[in-house]
């Protein structure tokens, strides 16, 4: 499991359903702005956004997620895709913005054809920043889960995660530090029997 920091600051909105209208276009009033260059959708669906004063080239939205609960439409987007949500007062921004984590498993690949859900490395992150009062919101994906913590330098935050604290702790059992030198990598479950002789033959014949 891997834990991967995104260059995205992302807005997390809200809104009430019967006000989702005023936030679409299109023939059926279907289409979000921030959907139609996304690769999911077909062209015939979103039709292209109509011009814009000012729009001098090609948005680029690479975060974005729509989740529909009974009261209300939850948009979370990055700031290039929030910059074309029209102003409105039926839209409620959340005041911060938002940093993602991205918690990979297997080794950084996506071929799993299996959802992995909350992983244990997910957990390991979100505890120290509960620890310092600090708000998350998760996003899990069929394939990977996202942490979102709040970028502000004033919450002790650096690329997302808590500055440390220098704690003064005795030593109790005696401290040793081998010469060796590790090579720290990742494997893909998928490729592991055709390496699981070699790992084998590392692990119990390194003196050999």
């Amino acid at each position: 499991m891997e834990l991967h920091i995104l260059e995205h600051r992302l807005q997390v909105a809200s809104v009430a359903k019967e006000s989702i209208p005023l936030f679409t276009y299109g023939p059926d009033q279907t289409c979000l702005p921030v959907l139609q260059d996304q690769i999911l959708l077909l062209p015939a669906l979103c039709p292209p956004l109509p011009s814009r004063a000012g729009r001098s080239k090609a948005w680029r939205c690479k975060f974005f997620s729509l989740t529909e609960t009974p009261e209300d439409y939850t948009i979370i987007v990055d700031e290039e895709g929030f910059l074309e949500l029209p102003s409105s007062e039926h839209l409620s921004v959340a005041d911060a913005t938002w940093l993602a984590l991205n918690v990979v498993s297997g080794g950084g690949s996506f071929s799993s054809s299996q959802p992995i859900g909350m992983t244990k490395i997910a957990k390991s992150v979100i505890a120290p920043l509960a620890d310092q009062n600090i708000s998350v919101f998760m996003l899990s994906t069929y394939q990977t889960d996202f942490i979102l913590t709040v970028a502000a330098e004033n919450l002790g935050i650096t690329s997302g995660f808590v500055k440390p604290k220098l704690v003064q702790m005795p030593v109790i059992h005696p401290l040793s530090s081998p010469s060796n030198r590790f090579c720290v990598t990742s494997l893909d479950p998928d490729t592991l029997p055709a390496v699981a002789t070699l790992l084998m033959d590392v692990m119990s014949y390194f003196n050999g």
